[in-house]
């Protein structure tokens, strides 16, 4: 039960009682000075409000729905998606950010509803920024708003109208050209044992920088030309073989180094870093190359050199082919009309 007061400093009637979606007490205002004869209107409007109360309890019961603020959901869900990658985590913390520009994490997460979701994307889509960011935003809370879903936090269930959703921007795929790729070979033999190994195995295996930047001695076996490595982004321990060229660097590095980390990078950054002053110092920092270029160049390659997709996608560590042959994509025309160029045709006597 709710019920009404007069604050020392106030001179209006106030209505204290227990917010039904956050379990927490509040207090209003009634808006009527505090006399004998708007304490019969104050109880009415304590009436009201009591009403609403025991009509939204009943709904919460029906429904099983949980009693939490918008901020205290988000907490429980970034537990729940611990495990996942820092790049993830960071794009969850870029959401929420955000999000909090418009609704009040101290509200309850019934206050997110079919129309105020959809006005969020609306407002969204006219952000300063790359279609692909606002895409990423969109998806961290379309995952967020089916968490509040299944954990019992909001109901019931609502679709977004898929004409107001982003779009995502397909991006052409850059890969090096035949020029580009033995310039930067050549170039290697100028830099450190270190950064051209990692470059090199980049090259010739097309996993990503974080496969293979914690890549121990102990992990890669020269003699069965095979590399043991952890993928943090599948969460699997995996195994590849290693290409002739890239055994031959490994085997001089491995000399130099006998035992321990591969690499002496402690970041994908780092990395990356140094990888940019390369292609600057080479004329090379004007195409649009990065770190990922080296995984869609090597899938373009196997698809050049027809090797099959389920082969790639397993060089790749791929769970699903439907991601590798994104990559395929760069070369499709071109090799398509080099294998027509094959067909044989006989045309008349």
């Amino acid at each position: 039960m709710g019920s009404i007061y007069k604050p020392k400093d106030k001179k209006y009637w106030y209505i204290s009682f227990i917010d039904p979606d956050t379990g927490k007490p509040k207090n209003r205002s009634t808006g009527l000075l505090a006399t004998h004869k708007n304490r019969r209107k104050a109880e009415q409007i304590l009436l009201e409000v009591e009403d609403v109360i025991n009509e939204k309890k009943d709904l919460y019961k029906n429904s099983n729905i949980q009693r939490a603020t918008i901020g205290e959901a988000f907490e429980r869900f970034l537990k729940m998606n611990s495990d996942k990658n820092i790049k993830t985590i960071g794009d969850y913390e870029r959401f929420i950010k955000l999000f909090s520009e418009t609704f009040d994490l101290n509200s309850p997460c019934t206050a997110i509803d079919k129309i105020s979701a959809k006005d969020w994307i609306i407002d969204i889509k006219k952000i300063d920024k790359q279609k692909n960011t606002i895409y990423n935003y969109f998806k961290v809370f379309n995952k967020f708003i089916n968490f509040l879903f299944e954990d019992d936090y909001i109901a019931p269930p609502f679709k977004i109208n898929s004409q107001i959703k982003p779009k995502p921007e397909t991006k052409k795929i850059i890969v090096f050209s035949k020029v580009d790729i033995k310039k930067i070979i050549e170039a290697l033999e100028n830099k450190n044992t270190n950064f051209k190994t990692i470059v090199i195995a980049l090259i010739y295996t097309g996993l990503r920088p974080s496969d293979i930047i914690e890549l121990t001695v102990e992990q890669i076996n020269i003699k069965e030309k095979v590399i043991d490595y952890y993928s943090p982004k599948t969460k699997e321990y995996l195994s590849v073989p290693i290409h002739e060229k890239l055994a031959e660097v490994l085997m001089e590095r491995i000399i130099e180094l006998k035992s321990g980390k591969i690499f002496n990078y402690a970041t994908i950054g780092e990395i990356g870093k140094a990888f940019r002053r390369f292609l600057k110092a080479n004329g090379l920092n004007k195409k649009g190359y990065n770190l990922r270029t080296f995984r869609k160049n090597f899938a373009t390659i196997a698809y050049e050199n027809d090797i099959s997709l389920m082969t790639t996608a397993k060089l790749l560590g791929h769970k699903n082919i439907s991601t590798t042959m994104k990559y395929y994509t760069a070369t499709e025309k071109k090799k398509l009309a080099t294998d027509l160029n094959k067909m044989k045709f006989t045309l008349g006597e």
